[in-house]
């Protein structure tokens, strides 16, 4: 035995009415896939938070080519500058350290707030690469001596700055 199904036609109201609950459905899903795509844009966007160890080995490798290599270009370095001070990650106050040349702490790339993560000194490090890709490391203008004595104080306060916090 087969089932017999009925067509029944639907009236013009009903019609409409199914018509417009199609056409909500339609805009909720589109609506419903654009925040997962957004959603998904903001997840790409935030940075992967480097393990500590990677973060001192990174840190300690930026010191170095700016004993060897020395500061970055002066045009990279105010490059640098504009892209921070539009960025959404860069706050004046960081852990209640201001930075003494005014351009702020980067609260994305999970630096401990201390003199050399100031922006305004980090900036002029050749080897430092924004954590969201707004600029790259570039090749510095030149080490000497004094690059040299520069980065290793940076390592001594920058050690010195944690252990006073962890203590």
């Amino acid at each position: 035995m087969s089932n017999v199904y009925y067509y029944r036609p639907m009236s013009p109201e009903s019609r409409d009415a199914a018509d417009k609950l199609r056409e909500e459905f339609a805009k909720a899903q589109g609506t419903v896939h654009q925040h997962m795509i957004e959603q998904r844009e903001r997840q790409k966007a935030k940075p992967k938070r480097t393990p500590p160890v990677a973060g001192v080995r990174q840190y300690l490798a930026t010191e170095a080519k700016h004993a060897v290599h020395g500061p970055a270009p002066a045009e990279v370095i105010e490059e640098r500058i504009r892209a921070c001070m539009s960025c959404v990650g860069r706050v004046e106050i960081y852990n209640g350290i201001a930075d003494s040349g005014g351009v702020g702490f980067c609260t994305k790339c999970g630096c401990p707030a201390n003199q050399r993560s100031q922006l305004s000194v980090k900036l002029t490090l050749a080897g430092v690469a924004c954590p969201l890709g707004k600029f790259k490391a570039v090749q510095g203008t030149g080490g000497n001596v004094g690059t040299a004595i520069e980065a290793a104080k940076g390592v001594v306060t920058s050690v010195v700055s944690q252990l006073r916090r962890l203590l």
